[in-house]
């Protein structure tokens, strides 16, 4: 790498699911070699730089990988570190679809996660089981059922799962009303009903061998469960030694632990449409 370079993780992305809707907006920035970038706070643009030698890690988001195979072999060529992080909450299914419309259905999500996981390495992929909605249709029992199902099928392909329960930021409730959910009952959960929950999350993990972390919920990072980084650049440093990798902090909101990256993508570009998102 070169040491004139000073490389960044690059977060592909917080603010829209870029591998799922815009693998080949991807593409052509990989091609470009920078991704520009609009300030959400002033609309001011500014530019990422995506050369080999700029990108330490590439750190992606996703609900749907599948898309992005193709820019899987570019980036195989180029020889980048990759770490995903892939969110399958089982809503994308049944009665609970229109929590996640947009969303292929856990099964198909699982699959692709196993051909990830393959392709690179159990480290390199991380399950996010997030978020947590209580309502009266995702009952305590529902959750547990929904985690135990996906934890057998991801058995031995994950080791790590990002949990956190949904955050009800003022226009959350808005887009849910606006997606018809008028006969859903969303509620924050009770103490008790989170430590119900988080007790039988812990009981299967163990089970299944997957190690818990939370993501923006310190209080729930007891016992066997660890403070989440969902960026975590300990971690990708050792997963990629021959990696130069910044340690320097960056959360995002609070009880964030990432450490510090580029994010690129747009927010209220995903076509997930689901209703509970922050990033709408």
């Amino acid at each position: 790498m070169n040491s004139t370079v000073s490389p960044n993780i690059v977060s592909v992305s917080r603010r829209t699911d870029i591998p799922a809707f815009f693998a080949n907006e991807f593409l052509e920035m990989l091609e470009s070699g920078q991704a520009p970038v609009r300030n959400p706070f002033g609309g001011k643009t500014y530019t990422v730089d995506l050369r080999p030698d700029a990108v330490s890690c590439f750190v992606f988001w996703s609900k749907n990988f599948q898309p992005l195979f193709p820019a899987l072999d570019v980036l195989d060529k180029r020889g980048d570190a990759l770490y995903f992080l892939y969110t399958i909450t089982g809503l994308a299914r049944g009665g609970t679809k229109p929590l996640e419309p947009g969303v292929p259905d856990p099964k198909a999500a699982t699959r692709t996660l196993k051909k990830l996981s393959e392709r690179y390495s159990p480290k390199q992929v991380a399950w996010r089981f997030d978020p947590v909605i209580f309502s009266n249709r995702t009952p305590i029992r529902y959750w547990l059922d929904t985690f135990a199902e996906l934890a057998a099928d991801l058995h031995s392909h994950v080791h790590r799962c990002i949990f956190s329960f949904c955050d009800y930021y003022k226009k959350v409730p808005r887009q849910m009303a606006r997606a018809g959910l008028s006969d859903w009952e969303f509620r924050e959960g009770s103490p008790e009903e989170k430590m119900e929950l988080v007790e039988g999350l812990v009981e299967i993990a163990r089970n299944d061998h997957l190690r818990l972390e939370t993501c923006c919920e310190d209080a729930w990072a007891i016992g066997s469960i660890n403070r989440g980084s969902c960026v975590d650049a300990p971690y990708l440093a050792g997963i990629f030694p021959d990696r130069v990798v910044p340690q320097r902090h960056h959360p995002t909101r609070t009880e964030c632990g990432c450490w510090e990256s580029r994010d690129i993508g747009s927010y209220a570009t995903c076509k997930a449409a689901c209703p509970y998102c922050y990033a709408r």
